[in-house]
């Protein structure tokens, strides 16, 4: 009977060192898991933080490129305005010579010769 309680906790105590073994591998797995976890929570914040900025400098260019598209903009329309406005004192002008061509015309041309002398006539 002793031997058989002998071999009980015999077998107890291999069976206990077998779980404390496996319970230390474990806890070591365990150990290498977290720092791999904390290694890549670390690398998640850096990436992170280098969208952040590269999405603010990236604002920052589209904002600048947006601010010289509306000067250039502005400026396109200041020019175009100016333009019209040449063009329709050219035009003015151009129908001011129309008139006075007529006027000329009428005053020196084969018509008012021709007026002038059934004028004469009568």
């Amino acid at each position: 009977e002793l031997q058989r309680l002998r071999d009980i906790v015999e077998s107890a105590s291999l069976a206990h060192e077998d779980r404390q073994s496996r319970a230390r591998a474990q806890e070591a797995v365990n150990e290498a898991l977290e720092k791999e976890l904390q290694m890549a929570h670390d690398s998640l914040q850096l990436a992170e933080v280098a969208h952040t900025e590269a999405t603010g400098s990236r604002s920052g260019t589209v904002k600048a490129g947006l601010l010289k598209s509306k000067e250039t903009l502005s400026k396109a329309q200041e020019a175009a305005q100016q333009a019209a406005q040449e063009a329709q004192e050219a035009l003015q002008q151009l129908e001011s010579l129309r008139s006075e061509k007529t006027r000329l015309t009428g005053e020196t041309g084969v018509e008012a010769e021709r007026r002038r002398a059934q004028t004469k006539e009568a």
